[in-house]
C-alpha cells in the first residue's frame, strides 16, 4: 500500500510541475492561442523568414553549430511548442535588441515564460541544427493575440 501511495504521490508532483501548477510561475498552465505551424513542420522546412510562434522560453547556456561562438553577441534560449508535445528549439537573441535585456531578466530565474516571438533559421545554416535566430519579441511574460 504504501508503495502504491509513493507512485501516486509522483505522479501527481510530476503532473504539478509539467503544468506549473504550485510551481511560482501558473502562466504556464493557460493555453496559448495555435500556432501557424507546427516546430516540426517549422523544422523540416527550415523556415528562414521570422515567423511567429506562441512559445515558452526558459534560459539556456547551449551554443552550438551557427552560434558556436556567440556567447558574447547572444542569449540562448529553450524555446518550447506549447502543445505539450516538448519539442524545442535553440533560440538566439542580439544583445544588441532593444528588449534583449528585458527578456533575459525574465527568465533569468531558470523558470519557463510565456512568450510571442517571431524566429527563423540562419540562411545557409547548418542542415542538422535546430538553432533559430529570434527577429522579434512581440510579447513577454503572456502569449499575444
Amino acid at each position: 500500500m504504501r508503495k502504491a501511495v509513493s507512485i501516486i504521490t509522483l505522479i501527481l508532483l510530476s503532473t504539478l510541475l509539467f503544468t506549473g501548477c504550485g510551481a511560482g510561475n501558473e502562466s504556464e498552465a493557460l493555453t496559448a492561442p495555435e500556432n501557424e505551424m507546427s516546430f516540426a513542420e517549422f523544422k523540416a522546412l527550415r523556415v528562414e523568414t521570422p515567423t511567429e510562434f506562441h512559445v515558452l522560453v526558459k534560459l539556456s547556456d547551449y551554443y552550438n553549430y551557427e552560434f558556436r561562438d556567440g556567447r558574447e553577441n547572444y542569449y540562448s534560449f529553450m524555446i518550447y511548442e506549447t502543445d505539450g508535445t516538448l519539442t524545442n528549439l535553440a533560440g538566439f537573441l542580439s544583445k544588441d535588441n532593444p528588449m534583449a535585456k528585458q527578456v533575459f531578466d525574465t527568465v533569468k530565474d531558470g523558470e519557463d515564460y510565456p512568450m510571442t516571438l517571431k524566429i527563423g533559421f540562419i540562411e545557409g545554416g547548418y542542415d542538422k541544427s535546430d538553432c533559430v535566430l529570434i527577429t522579434d519579441i512581440l510579447s513577454i511574460g503572456q502569449w499575444s493575440e
